[in-house]
C-alpha cells in the first residue's frame, strides 16, 4: 500500500505547485482610459503675425471622438469643429470645466447634430481640448 500512496502523493504536489504558479503569474495589464484633463503644456504669449494666408483646418467630432486627435497649425489658422455625431458636444480647452488653459478657446454652448464650431487660433503652444459634454474626449492643437 505505501508503495502506491507515495507516487500519488508526489503526483498531488506537483499538480497544486504547478496550479499555483500557473494562477499565480501576471496577467496582461490594459491601461484605462484616461479619467481626467490634464492641461498640455502651453505657451500664452500671443505669436507675432507672419506673412502668409491663414489656413482652415476641419476636426470632426463623432461618437468615437475627435479626428484627427493632434492637429498641428500655424498661428492665425481657424479650426472647424464638425460634429458628425449624432449628439450635441462642446469644444473647451482644457482644464474641465473651467477651460482655463485657453480661455478664449471654448465654444460656451452646445453645437448640436450637424453643426460646426470654428475658432482661430492665436497664441503657440499645445492646447488640449475635450467635449465639455463628455470629457474623456480629448485631442491636442498643436500651434506653432
Amino acid at each position: 500500500m505505501q508503495n502506491k500512496t507515495i507516487p500519488i502523493i508526489i503526483v498531488l504536489i506537483i499538480l497544486l505547485l504547478g496550479g499555483y504558479f500557473f494562477l499565480s503569474k501576471p496577467k496582461d495589464v490594459v491601461a484605462p482610459p484616461i479619467e481626467e484633463t490634464a492641461p498640455v503644456k502651453t505657451v500664452t504669449e500671443e505669436t507675432p503675425a507672419i506673412n502668409k494666408a491663414p489656413k482652415k483646418y476641419e476636426i470632426t467630432y463623432t461618437a468615437d471622438g475627435f479626428a484627427p486627435a493632434v492637429l498641428s497649425i500655424t498661428a492665425g489658422d481657424t479650426v472647424a469643429f464638425v460634429n458628425k455625431s449624432k449628439e450635441s458636444f462642446w469644444p473647451a480647452s482644457n482644464d474641465h470645466p473651467a477651460h482655463t488653459a485657453y480661455s478664449e478657446f471654448d465654444a460656451k454652448t452646445e453645437t448640436g447634430a450637424g453643426k460646426t464650431y470654428e475658432f482661430t487660433f492665436t497664441k503657440s503652444g499645445e492646447w488640449g481640448y475635450h467635449n465639455h459634454l463628455n470629457p474623456k474626449m480629448m485631442g491636442v492643437v498643436v500651434v506653432k
